[in-house]
């Protein structure tokens, strides 16, 4: 919800279907490292800071990444 507060629109980021794509998006860069599938920018390099990051933070990938292997029926890593 705070990043929908650096938009000129209503909601946005904070939309569920937004916020899974962007999990998505993210647990895949975790596991492939290449930026042409998904670039994100990291979380020193974004201005509205780490309270408007509409991506993942670190410290929330290893649930993220459990809930994407259960859902794909992968292995824990």
């Amino acid at each position: 919800m705070e990043a929908d507060k650096s938009r000129s629109t209503k909601k946005y980021y904070s939309l569920p279907e937004e916020m899974l794509a962007r999990a998505f998006e993210a647990w895949v860069r975790h596991h492939v490292n290449n930026d042409y599938l998904a670039n994100i920018l990291p979380v020193a390099a974004f201005t509205c800071g780490d309270k408007r990051y509409p991506y993942p933070l670190p410290n929330e990938m290893p649930a993220i990444d459990r809930a994407f292997r259960k859902v794909f029926g992968l292995k824990d890593a």
